[in-house]
């Protein structure tokens, strides 16, 4: 029996950490790409990167899982690079090679293996003297600045190979499983217990998610944030910016996070921010050349209310950032945050970058192009990215909870926030501007233009009547079995139209309306108005206390009915008419359209409120404002010829009225179908509504 032997070390809790959240096969990675210029020596380049790589044993790591054991130990390997893997984009113009780059680098992504694959390098040629050297790691060997000094080492170390100079003087730097161990150690001996301490105060039980505005799952899935929106801040307010923070004794990277914290307060209410912020954990000079995962995503929480200064939370966020600073070692993610209830799985991010300048080596430029890391989950991220020129802003979400336009907009919000603190730093936050100048004329003005000349001559029923002359045969209204045409529901409309004027009927008069789902209802609709008075439309499963309230409450003197219902009916001095028992009387009434008088203002139905939060209440509509929603709703729907409409909304709500308008205003059908059936309907489109 073969027994191997396998020489490994202990996951740092950064890697344990990730190892863990790993499962779910997300893409837990590290990209960067350098931009090379010149006359490259590409051996010599080889030569440059297998130097580098010799050196930091995490470059050539993997992990191996024991047999019965959760977490794997990591393994340093030799690697030996035989050759680049050089990709010729040369012959794109410049805007396909930008999508083939961009769809490289996505793939490339994918390809890692977080158990096997270790440094993954390619050189794209862009064009003679243009190169993109791309290294792809996973996320178990590489933070953000592990990229930084990846470019920085590969790019001095191109030079001293240029130059034939000495390798060997270059100072030996700390591997990563001495950091790792070393992590472990602070987490074991008993001088932890401070640090713990500090953690286990931070009380995250109250936290709810933050939950922007637009956000809304299109997906059903949720991954990792990967896409990237950019923008830079000018130059004028990086200086703006950096003398607050000397004022106020704090950092560029303090101020920006105080007023990404302020803009997620404005925009979920919530009085607790938690933001998870990138902490590098390479606080001692030692470690600044270290390369591997050492970076931590750290909650920063963040008390908000109406009447605190700018000023304030700049101040509460500077100290937090400094405790923070000083306890970052013991921050343990299963102890402190996972499993709280309320926590959030999808956190809000914050990250803050100081990326190297761009370098000459002999006569080739490097300079750092891309630049990418996923080690910890976020729904969204700001990162902030600083180099001599200037601050450069990304936004790294999720596209399945937010759009494209979301994020602008949000980009928008943040830039004009941070030019409104610049002036108003004492200010209230809740006082504090995040609607540029065009927005804000498009919200008051432009969106408020929204004034329309529809016609008040002809009103409701005398559309329908329009349509009853010039289609008579036509289908106006289905229900089961049952359907009208447009000259036979005419006609029973003024019929009875004729009848409840003789009763007295007339303008600004609620009649009452109380029928069960059937044609019965348009027909009482129709001769109500045609009647010139207004209806009330009931509901048939009101109970009898809440029937008998509406019917005083309305002052309606006439409640149109069908026998059936009688016996629900409470004790009342309304007088009743059946329009199936009571027709045969109604129907030797005069079949022409009813002469009457209607003014915009005139009274055309009242509707009840649920009573949900009080007494129920009546809501008058008038003429005027049914046509005008009605021109305005046939001028966004733009419906095609010969549509249908169909309903199975109780007519004792709102839409479950307009959507019979929509149709006999316009010469279309009006389908009335029992609840919840499932319709299919022959004729071209179904225009479709339910309240429940």
């Amino acid at each position: 029996m073969t027994v191997s032997t396998i020489e490994g070390f202990r996951l740092s809790p950064q890697q344990r950490n990730l190892w863990l959240k790993q499962r779910n096969n997300a893409d837990y990675v590290a990209q960067a790409a350098f931009l090379i210029a010149g006359n490259l020596n590409l051996e010599v380049l080889q030569k440059a990167v297998q130097t580098v790589v010799n050196r930091h044993e995490v470059l050539r790591t993997s992990f191996h899982s024991l047999p019965g054991v959760k977490i794997p130990v990591q393994v340093i390997q030799n690697y030996n690079l035989s050759g680049l893997q050089i990709v010729d984009f040369s012959h794109y113009d410049s805007d396909e090679q930008s999508t083939k780059i961009e769809n490289y680098l996505v793939t490339g992504r994918r390809l890692v293996n977080k158990n096997e694959s270790l440094l993954r390098l390619s050189l794209l040629i862009l064009a003679q003297g243009k190169y993109l050297l791309v290294l792809t790691l996973p996320s178990l060997c590489a933070d953000s600045w592990t990229l930084n000094n990846l470019f920085s080492e590969i790019s001095h170390t191109y030079s001293l190979c240029l130059e034939n100079q000495d390798l060997l003087d270059i100072e030996e730097p700390i591997q990563y499983i001495q950091f790792a161990e070393w992590q472990n150690q602070l987490l074991e001996d008993e001088e932890a217990e401070a640090g713990k301490e500090y953690w286990q105060q931070q009380d995250f039980s109250n936290q709810q998610p933050l939950i922007l505005p637009w956000e809304t799952n299109l997906t059903g899935e949720s991954k990792l944030a990967s896409v990237i929106y950019h923008q830079k801040i000018s130059s004028e307010l990086i200086t703006q910016i950096s003398d607050i923070a000397n004022q106020y004794n704090t950092t560029t990277s303090n101020f920006l996070l105080a007023c990404w914290q302020t803009l997620l307060w404005r925009l979920t209410k919530q009085s607790h921010i938690v933001i998870n912020t990138v902490f590098n954990d390479r606080k001692y000079e030692e470690l600044l050349e270290l390369m591997g995962l050492a970076a931590k995503s750290l909650p920063v929480q963040c008390v908000f209310q109406q009447d605190f200064k700018f000023s304030e939370i700049l101040t509460q966020i500077s100290e937090n950032i400094r405790q923070i600073n000083k306890w970052q070692e013991y921050f343990i993610w299963t102890d402190n945050v996972e499993g709280v209830a309320n926590y959030q799985d999808l956190p809000i991010g914050f990250e803050f970058q100081e990326l190297p300048e761009d370098c000459l080596a002999g006569n080739v430029s490097f300079s750092l192009c891309q630049h990418f890391c996923n080690f910890a989950p976020f729904k969204l991220k700001l990162n902030c990215l600083q180099k001599q020129a200037g601050i450069a802003l990304e936004l790294q979400y999720q596209n399945g909870l937010l759009s494209d336009s979301n994020i602008q907009q949000l980009f928008n919000y943040f830039l004009t926030l941070v030019a409104s603190v610049i002036d108003n730093i004492y200010t209230p936050v809740s006082e504090l501007k995040i609607i540029n100048d065009q927005e804000h004329h498009q919200l008051l003005i432009e969106f408020n233009h929204t004034y329309k000349n529809y016609p008040n001559s002809e009103y409701v029923h005398q559309l329908f009547e329009q349509q009853a002359q010039n289609k008579p045969e036509d289908i106006a209204v289905v229900f089961e079995g049952e359907k009208l045409t447009y000259a036979q529901l005419n006609t029973k409309a003024n019929k009875l139209a004729h009848y409840l004027k003789r009763l007295g009927v007339g303008a600004d008069i609620l009649v009452g309306l109380y029928v069960e789902r059937s044609i019965d209802i348009i027909v009482g609709i129709l001769g109500i108005l045609k009647a010139g008075a207004a209806y009330l439309p009931l509901d048939p499963k009101l109970p009898g206390e809440n029937l008998a309230f509406r019917l005083q409450d309305a002052q309606t003197p006439i409640l149109l009915t069908q026998q059936s219902l009688l016996e629900k009916l409470p004790q009342t001095t309304v007088q009743v008419i059946c329009l199936d028992t009571d027709w045969e009387t109604i129907a030797r009434e005069n079949q022409e359209n009813p002469q009457i008088a209607v003014q915009p203002e005139s009274l055309v139905y009242a509707i009840f409120t649920s009573g949900s939060t009080g007494k129920p209440k009546a809501v008058a509509i008038e003429h005027q404002q049914l046509l005008n929603y009605l021109h305005s709703i046939l001028d966004r729907l733009n419906l095609p010829a010969a549509a249908s409409f169909a309903t199975v909304s109780t007519f004792a709500a709102d839409l479950g009225n307009t959507i019979v308008f929509a149709a006999l205003c316009t010469g279309d059908v009006c389908i009335y179908c029992p609840k919840k059936e499932s319709l299919m309907h022959r004729r071209s489109q179904i225009i479709f509504n339910d309240i429940p």
